[in-house]
């Protein structure tokens, strides 16, 4: 494919809003600008995160690789300090090798703010200036300057790749001045208990999504003033599931799900077409490589579900999708009809269902904590809110043997770490160097001594 007719590409990611949208289902939403996006391109109505924490996925979804594969397996802002391994590529540097202008426009969360120069970018706009990850601009600034650029720049730099990411719909649900929406009711998921607090929490919700939603607006308006709609990829996705108890941060489906929308009038990416196959954030990058007619990198670990006429062959469907969680040492499997977790660890609990009375919000609660077991199996089918063990039955299912076995060819196919052992965090590595260098320095003063 020539420079000239290579399409745009121009990636929006929102934080923590799984499927929380009109055209997911959720009638009291107010997201119309995603749901038109739906309505002209594609949906994918069963994607899901690889991880269920915000760099973990954004890295799988932005390097074709799983997290135990590519080293960010945990936040890398702050004093978390999760990063790529050495000679990790983000799609920054794979855009750029294809000849692609890159810009980040707003908020990314694969590398601590200090290092956003490693990700390449030609040009960078409004990225996060301080840890933790405030301050960062809402997303009526992030729109605007985005779309100044589509207005102006993006017609002397095609093709181009912009990553347009915004902070919104995390936790403050007020940040930027957003405020609740209740205009059209509140939605409550299934899995928390239906009371004051927990509709008050969601209202906040539903208008942090009306906000994020009408700016989604501004730049999809200047894309389309621009004249560069009919040749640009537009993906529209988000990082996990909603910030709520037995959701974000957890093997939940809720915390699992993501939404996956893309349009492409040129490459066939039309007709509002609902795509119910599995996918894996971890396709993406592969995906994209089969859109723009490319040979992906040899060492992606995810599967394009998409080939360069934008179809969907059925022959490379996936059957199951594959996570990862570091809290906890929590890996899973799910396939259309069963969902298998193994928990390494015992430092996380679940209480199901969950009251936001008590103002936990995605915190699990304090009360009543159980430990979860070991390995966990929930048949999605009988018993969609994951509450039934059948694992701790007297009589497991025969998808309790599968599964397991598929989970540990997967953990084996990626070089999980944790099959080798506990990963030991950035923070306890350093301590293990300051460790060693007290004992150099110390075997130095003894010999000195001596």
């Amino acid at each position: 494919m020539s420079r000239r007719t290579r399409p745009n590409v121009l990636h929006i990611s929102w934080h923590d809003t799984g499927r929380h949208f009109g055209c997911y289902g959720v009638p009291t939403v107010c997201s119309p600008r995603v749901d038109a996006l739906a309505a002209e391109g594609v949906l994918f109505e069963n994607a899901f995160a690889a991880a269920t924490l915000c760099s973990p996925s954004r890295g799988a979804a932005l390097t074709g690789r799983y997290p135990q594969a590519n080293g960010l397996m945990h936040l890398c802002h702050g004093d978390f300090g999760w990063a790529f391994h050495p000679g990790e590529k983000h799609l920054s540097h794979r855009m750029k090798d294809l000849g692609y202008f890159t810009t980040l426009q707003g908020f990314q969360h694969e590398v601590h703010h200090a290092n956003v120069g490693w990700l390449g970018f030609d040009l960078v706009r409004n990225a996060d200036p301080a840890p933790p990850i405030y301050p960062i601009p809402p997303c009526d600034v992030v729109a605007r300057d985005a779309a100044a650029f589509l207005r102006g720049e993006a017609a002397r730099r095609q093709p181009f790749y912009m990553q347009l990411g915004f902070f919104e719909t995390h936790r403050p649900y007020a940040f930027g001045g957003c405020r609740p929406d209740a205009s059209r009711g509140v939605t409550v998921p299934p899995y928390l208990v239906d009371n004051a607090a927990a509709r008050e929490d969601h209202a906040a919700l539903q208008g942090a999504i009306r906000k994020a939603d009408a700016q989604v607006g501004v730049v999809l308006d200047a894309l389309r003033d621009a004249g560069l709609e009919e040749d640009t990829i537009v993906v529209f996705t988000v990082d996990h599931g909603l910030a709520n108890p037995r959701a974000k941060a957890t093997m939940y489906d809720p915390g699992l799900e993501i939404a996956l929308v893309m349009r492409w009038p040129a490459g066939g990416l039309t007709g509002g077409r609902r795509v119910p196959r599995l996918v894996s954030n971890v396709d993406f990058v592969p995906t994209l490589y089969a859109l723009l007619g490319e040979t992906p990198p040899s060492n992606l670990q995810g599967r394009s579900f998409a080939d360069a006429r934008g179809d969907f062959p059925g022959a490379a469907a996936r059957d199951a999708v594959f996570a990862m969680l570091y809290d906890g040492d929590l890996r899973a499997v799910r396939t259309r009809t069963h969902k298998l977790i193994r928990n390494f660890a015992r430092g996380s609990s679940v209480r199901p269902p969950v009251d936001l009375a008590g103002g936990g919000h995605w915190i699990l609660q304090r009360d009543g904590r159980v430990v979860p077991p070991a390995v966990e199996l929930y048949d999605l089918a009988a018993d969609p809110l994951e509450t039934r063990n059948l694992a701790a039955t007297d009589a497991p299912p025969p998808e309790l043997a599968a599964l397991d076995a598929r989970l540990w060819r997967w953990m084996e196919e990626i070089g999980d770490p944790l099959l080798q052992g506990p990963i030991p965090s950035p923070r306890y590595r350093q301590c293990l160097d300051d460790y060693r260098a007290f004992r150099e320095q110390a075997g130095c003063d003894e010999r000195k001594t001596a």
